[in-house]
C-alpha cells in the first residue's frame, strides 16, 4: 500500500516557487569540481535546445501519469509537439518503474516533482526531485533522464544533492532513515541503474564536499578544473584553462613524419586530441558568431556573411491549383509524397513558364549566417542591433 499525504509536514505540493535555483543540482558536478565555473556561467544567458524542450515535455507527461498512478489529483493532460508513440512508451516505462519500486517497500510515502532544500549547506540551495519515496529506514530518489547519453547512478552528484535536500526537509519526520537509494531511469537507452549510500557517508560528503566547494563556487573562488563536466558549461568557449589545454593538445599534433600519409595507428592516437580541440573550437566559433549576430560585436579580422537562400513554396495547394489551371496532370507537380521543390519544378516546366506561373508562389528561407575571415570575397552582412555594436 502506498501512503499519500499521510503526515502533516509532508504533502505533494511544492512549498517553494519553481524559480531557478541559485545552485542547480543538475549542474552540481560541474560547480563542485570546477568552482570558478559557477560565476563564469552566470555571465552567459540561459539557452534552450530542442533536446531540452523534448525533455521538459517528457517530464510533464511523466508527472501527469505518475500522479494518476499514485492517486494524486491531476489537471489537464499536458500536450506538446513531441507527443507520439515514443513519448507515450517511455513515460509509461518510467511510471511502471516507480510502481515496481514502491511495491518493494512497506507502506511507502511517494512524493512527485517535490522541491527539496539544501540551504543548510549552500545558502538559497534547492531543487526539484522527480520522485521521492520514504519507507521505514529507507529514502529512495528516482530521476527521469530523457537523453540518450548514459547517466551513471553511482556517486552521482546531482542525485546526492537531492538526497541531502530530502533529508534536510524530511528527516525530522523519519529519524529511522539509515540508507539512501538513488535510481536513474533512462528509458530511451534502457538504462535503469540504482546505487545506494549509507546516510552517514552522505552526511560526510555533504560536509566535506558540498558545503565547502559549493560555497566556494558561489564566491567564484578556487581553481579551474577540466573534465567531463565541461561539456555543457556555458563558459567553456572563454575558459582560459580549456584554451590553454586545447593549444597544448594542438602542439602535440606535430608527429614525426614517416611518410606522406599517416598510419592507422597514428590516426587513432590523434582522435582523442582532435575530438577535444574540435569541441573547444566549435564552442568558441558558435559564441563569436552569436555575439556578432545578436549584439553586433565586430571581431577583428572577421566578418559575417549570408549563406544561400533556399526556395520553397509557401502554399503547396496553390501550386497544385495553378498546375491544374495550366492543364498539367495532377501527378506532374508531385514527387511522392510531396509537391516538387521549386528547383525541380522549374527544371520540369522550364524557366520561362516557372517565372510566369509559379515564381509568385515561391518564398525564401532566412539565409544562414557564417563568421569568416575578413578577406572572404562575399559581401559583409551587417545585422540590425538595438545597441551600438561592440568591438573585440
Amino acid at each position: 500500500m502506498v501512503q499519500i499525504n499521510s503526515i502533516t509536514n509532508i504533502n505533494n505540493e511544492n512549498t517553494t516557487d519553481k524559480a531557478h535555483s541559485i545552485f542547480p543540482p543538475s549542474s552540481a558536478s560541474r560547480h563542485l569540481h570546477c568552482t570558478p565555473s559557477f560565476v563564469m556561467e552566470s555571465m552567459f544567458p540561459n539557452e534552450t535546445s530542442e533536446a531540452a524542450e523534448e525533455g521538459t515535455a517528457a517530464h510533464a507527461l511523466a508527472e501527469y501519469k505518475a500522479r494518476i498512478a499514485f492517486g494524486y489529483p491531476v489537471a489537464e493532460r499536458p500536450v506538446s509537439e513531441y507527443d507520439g508513440e515514443d513519448l507515450e512508451d517511455y513515460t509509461d516505462m518510467y511510471v511502471n518503474l516507480l510502481k515496481d519500486i514502491a511495491a518493494r517497500f512497506n507502506n511507502p510515502i511517494v512524493m512527485l516533482e517535490r522541491v527539496v532544500h539544501f540551504d543548510k549547506f549552500i545558502p538559497g540551495g534547492f531543487g526539484t526531485a522527480d520522485c521521492i519515496m520514504i519507507s521505514d529506514d529507507t529514502l529512495h530518489i528516482v530521476d527521469l533522464k530523457y537523453g540518450r547519453v548514459k547517466v551513471e547512478a553511482e556517486d552521482n552528484d546531482q542525485m546526492k544533492v537531492y538526497a541531502v535536500g530530502a533529508l534536510q526537509d524530511f528527516y525530522a519526520g523519519f529519524p529511522n532513515i539509515k540508507r539512501v537509494y538513488v535510481t536513474v531511469c533512462q528509458p530511451r537507452i534502457n538504462n535503469y541503474e540504482t546505487w545506494s549510500i549509507d546516510i552517514n557517508d552522505l552526511y560526510e560528503w555533504s560536509n566535506k564536499i558540498l558545503r565547502p566547494y559549493g560555497n566556494m563556487a558561489l564566491a567564484g573562488a578556487g581553481e579551474l578544473c577540466e573534465g567531463s563536466w565541461c561539456k555543457y558549461c556555458k563558459a567553456k568557449a572563454f575558459c582560459s584553462l580549456k584554451n590553454k589545454n586545447a593549444l597544448e593538445s594542438i602542439s602535440r599534433l606535430d608527429l614525426e613524419r614517416k611518410g606522406n600519409l599517416m598510419t592507422p595507428s597514428e590516426v587513432a592516437a590523434l582522435l582523442p586530441i582532435a575530438s577535444e580541440v574540435s569541441s573547444w573550437g566549435s564552442g568558441l566559433l558558435d559564441y563569436a558568431k552569436k555575439e556578432a549576430i545578436e549584439n553586433g560585436t565586430r571581431w577583428e579580422g572577421y566578418k559575417l556573411i549570408e549563406g544561400k537562400k533556399t526556395r520553397k513554396f509557401a502554399n503547396t495547394d496553390a501550386v497544385v491549383a495553378r498546375a491544374k489551371e495550366m492543364g498539367l496532370e495532377d501527378g506532374f507537380v508531385y514527387s511522392e509524397p510531396e509537391v516538387l521543390s521549386p528547383s525541380k519544378l522549374e527544371k520540369k516546366v522550364g524557366k520561362a513558364t516557372f517565372r510566369d506561373s509559379f515564381e509568385e508562389l515561391v518564398s525564401f528561407s532566412k539565409p544562414s549566417l557564417s563568421l569568416v575571415p575578413a578577406d572572404d570575397p562575399h559581401d559583409e552582412y551587417i545585422p540590425e542591433v538595438k545597441e551600438e555594436p561592440k568591438s573585440a
